[in-house]
């Protein structure tokens, strides 16, 4: 038998130091199979922002987080009882741990799953309020699916109103309340050819279980997507004209009706047009600020001041959840001579939303600013960036440019105003589109320095409708400056 060489003792040991790691590879990847890149992003911490709202005794979290797998985006209003609080936020919780579940068992591909619940709050008084959650998922590639869930409080007595406090739920007047509601479906034809009988009639059944909410103008019943109707109908919104529904409301109910809108206010505030005025000088140095996902109670206001100081305008791309919520910041970004852009009702990736989705979350948030301001946003920016055919055509039928970004600050990321800094100078060059978001209080920490050291280069602050006018830039885009 020959002896081994020192030279062969080397390659043995070698070989079994490498079969050794492989074992223990094996067995790490056995015992520990989450520990890979997605189970990093599934550590990834959930980003929480919560605002004021122009509604007395509301606040406004909305909670995001975003992996390689799923993205989600949640709103939920907390009003500091514990009772309603609690009963909102375990739904909105076993609605996000039930997708979660979902990502998980799907089919393992390069699929993004996503979940975005949104917050309608609709007041019947100053004290009582419908909110409307509207709930979008769509995991390992299927199509989405829409669901609802609705809740109605009086702040001021700390307790859920029913159905039954709203509408005499007596034995002959289900039979009229129910015989309303089929006859309303009966003069929708796109709604009543997807119906589905005998779902319909067992939701019926149960009458006192409907998702529902109420105003001086309607009663609203929901559906979810299924429920009732084939899926080509979706989730199913019915509007009843409260006239219709008069006879069957309850004393108590006219009196909450005749109380409605008391905080509301007449603004007689003069708008100023969007469009700008002055051409710019051919041989100057500009740039777009542009900042999405807001407006957000204390960060924009912030960014207003600082922006007033150094003479800057900029660009607003404005969420219609957002704007619901804060119209008296919108009216005061239009005053003060920024540009407000559309950037979706929820934050939602347009590209897998279906037409009608896509125009629900582009008409909403056009007819919410023009409300405010008294015109529709000139551009739309999608977010996430992202988009596709149908979004083009979507803003080519809107006649809304899409506009992106050449600078990104990754203000979202960092969280650090010298980072922010970093970004931007480090990328910035004429005709340059900056993306920042007027929801981080570090974005507003950063922005002094930030127009200063652009300052300090000769770059003046326009709007986007000013530099792309400067660039002759033409079309529907999309627009990423730097032409």
């Amino acid at each position: 038998m020959k002896r081994l060489t020192k030279a062969g003792k080397i390659i043995v040991s070698l070989g079994s130091l490498v079969f050794i790691l492989f074992l223990f590879f094996v067995f790490w990847k056995i015992w520990f199979p989450h520990e890979t890149s997605s189970g990093k992003d599934l550590n990834k911490e959930e980003k929480i922002e919560v605002n004021d709202s122009h509604f007395p005794g509301i606040h406004l979290e909305t909670v995001t987080k975003e992996t390689d797998k799923y993205v989600y985006a949640i709103n939920t209003p907390t009003i500091e009882n514990e009772i309603i609080d609690d009963i909102i936020q375990s739904w909105l919780t076993n609605e996000k741990e039930k997708f979660l579940e979902e990502v998980e068992a799907s089919p393992s591909n390069n699929f993004q799953s996503l979940l975005n619940i949104h917050l309608t709050t609709i007041p019947i008084t100053d004290s009582i309020y419908n909110f409307i959650f509207e709930g979008y998922q769509i995991t390992g590639g299927a199509n989405g699916f829409t669901k609802y869930q609705t809740y109605t409080f009086d702040i001021s007595q700390d307790n859920f109103l029913s159905l039954e406090d709203f509408i005499d739920l007596s034995d002959e007047n289900i039979t009229e309340f129910k015989e309303i509601i089929l006859a309303v479906i009966a003069n929708d034809p796109e709604l009543s050819e997807g119906i589905i009988e005998e779902l319909l009639d067992d939701s019926l059944k149960q009458i006192k279980e409907l998702k529902w909410s109420i105003n001086e103008e309607n009663f609203s019943v929901y559906w979810d997507e299924y429920e009732i109707a084939i899926g080509a109908v979706g989730a199913v919104h019915l509007v009843i004209p409260i006239d219709q529904i008069e006879p069957l409301l309850t004393t108590e109910a006219k009196n909450f009706l005749d109380r409605s809108g008391l905080n509301e206010e007449d603004d007689d505030t003069q708008i100023v047009d969007q469009r700008p005025a002055d051409d710019l000088d051919p041989d100057g140095k500009y740039v777009a600020l542009t900042f999405d996902d807001g407006p957000h109670s204390s960060v924009t206001p912030r960014i207003l001041n600082i922006l007033s100081e150094h003479n800057a305008k900029a660009t607003f791309f404005m969420l219609g959840n957002q704007v619901e919520y804060y119209p008296k910041l919108v009216q005061r970004v239009a005053q003060e001579g920024h540009e407000i852009g559309n950037h979706s009702q929820t934050h939602i990736d347009l590209t897998v939303s279906d037409n009608d989705r896509l125009n629900e979350e582009l008409n909403y948030t056009n007819e919410l600013i023009k409300d405010i301001t008294g015109y529709n946003p000139v551009y739309i920016r999608p977010p996430y960036g992202a988009y596709n055919d149908q979004v083009i055509k979507q803003a080519t039928d809107l006649n809304q440019p899409i506009i992106m970004w050449s600078v990104d600050s990754l203000d979202w990321q960092s969280r650090d105003p010298e980072a922010i800094n970093q970004e931007i100078t480090s990328q910035v060059s004429n005709g340059a589109i900056i993306l920042m978001h007027d929801i981080h209080e570090t974005t507003a920490d950063a922005l002094p320095t930030v127009l200063e050291n652009l300052e300090a280069n000769g770059y003046k602050f326009v709007t986007v409708s000013e530099l792309l006018k400067w660039q002759k830039a033409m079309g529907v885009g999309p627009h990423f400056g730097n032409y």
